[in-house]
């Protein structure tokens, strides 16, 4: 079945697709691809090539499959055979630097926040010379934190040493814009709806509108390192402050904190549960779990946690300056994929000469490592991946 519907998508791009930006239904032996392209491919501007993969009986998504897919010019007017399309299926399928697509759709890259003060950019299908490195982004100063948009386009590189975020250009892979973001800038978060990004700094937090790339606000919050996270309309933002004990809460919309509230002695991390309209925040000295909530956004739960899962909270801490700690950070390692077919990215916090040659990441997952020695697998999370887990699953 698999070397069928390959096909199919090979006949689709290469033999039939004469209106290449309107949609098309293709189906064979039960099985229906929806093929498009978003808009009219222009030479030198990017497209948006989708497909959607159904049952031809009663329209259901087919599960557990892996399609792969190329668009390759038709040397003549005459349209492609299904031998023919089967016979450049297994030419793709070598990687062969003679025998390659138009367009192959399966690529991706994965990135590498180095402890050096730029990123690798890997191309772990294709390579050259024995390297996959594809190209180098530098910056100003080594990056500490990162976030990517939505739609993959950019990057955003928090710098403490240079007090500024970096905005990464993904299609072009430069550097566009340097913005000041106050006292040693580390963790960066993005709203859900992209329009500010949030970056936590030695004197609380600093708001970057993305569309003007500009400094909108700094807000005041206690003594960090700091987690944020907001909810699901983006209205509040929930800010812990490890050293002071506390969580504020920030109305996004008017851009000033609203509250104040104690969390603990060490508040580490926070997660919001859409289902139950609340943030969790785990406590690091005793593995309380705080639950802030209700129209008044108190503090409406204590959840007592066991001491496994307070060793677990304990040894999942934030990102760390080298330069105030006397050491590295704890380093991270995370991938986005939209689809196999998409541009997708995966991020690590290696020096370039700790990369690991294989990338085999799995889609919208977050892992953390303690050091470049001890690379956690695919199949192991961190404290924070179990606590985001959980909470959603119990909101």
């Amino acid at each position: 079945m698999t070397h069928k519907i390959l096909a199919i998508l090979l006949l689709l791009a290469a033999g039939q697709f004469t209106h290449v930006f309107a949609q098309q239904v293709f189906t064979e032996q039960g099985v229906s691809i929806d093929f498009s392209v978003a808009s009219k491919p222009i030479a030198g501007e990017e497209a948006a090539v989708r497909f959607k993969i159904t049952s031809a009986n009663d329209g259901v998504p087919l599960s557990n499959l892996r399609p792969v897919a190329w668009i390759d010019r038709r040397e003549s007017a005459q349209v492609s055979t299904t031998r023919q399309c089967r016979d450049k299926v297994q030419q793709f399928l070598q990687s062969s630097f003679t025998k390659r697509p138009t367009l192959d759709l399966n690529a991706y890259f994965v990135l590498a926040l180095n402890n050096e003060a730029n990123i690798s950019v890997i191309d772990p299908i294709s390579g050259f010379g024995g390297s996959k490195l594809y190209t180098l982004i530098p910056l100003k100063t080594p990056g500490e934190d990162w976030v990517i948009t939505d739609n993959n386009k950019r990057v955003y590189v928090s710098m403490p040493q240079s007090n500024q975020i970096a905005v990464v250009d993904v299609p072009t892979w430069n550097v566009v814009a340097n913005i000041d973001a106050g006292v040693k800038p580390t963790r960066v978060a993005l709203q859900h709806d992209q329009r500010y990004l949030w970056v936590g700094t030695n004197d609380g937090v600093t708001v970057i509108d993305t569309v003007t790339a500009k400094q909108v606000a700094q807000i005041k919050t206690g003594a960090g390192p700091h987690e944020i996270v907001f909810n699901d309309d983006d209205s509040i933002a929930f800010v812990t402050n490890k050293a002071a004990g506390t969580v504020t809460l920030i109305d996004i919309r008017k851009l000033a904190a609203v509250s104040e509230l104690k969390a603990g002695s060490k508040p580490i991390a926070v997660v919001f549960s859409s289902l139950s309209k609340s943030a969790y925040v785990a406590n690091e000295d005793d593995g309380t779990i705080f639950a802030i909530g209700g129209p008044k956004r108190d503090v409406i739960a204590q959840i007592k946690t066991s001491r496994h899962t307070h060793a677990q909270h304990h040894a999942r801490r934030p990102l760390r300056s080298r330069h105030q700690h006397g050491q590295e950070p704890r380093l991270h390692f995370r991938s986005f994929f939209e689809s196999r077919g998409s541009h997708g990215a995966g991020w690590s916090r290696l020096g370039s000469d700790q990369l690991h040659e294989e990338f085999r990441l799995r889609s919208f997952s977050q892992y953390r490592i303690r050091d470049a020695d001890q690379h956690r697998g695919p199949g192991e999370r961190s404290a924070r991946d179990e606590f985001s887990r959980g909470t959603k699953s119990a909101g």
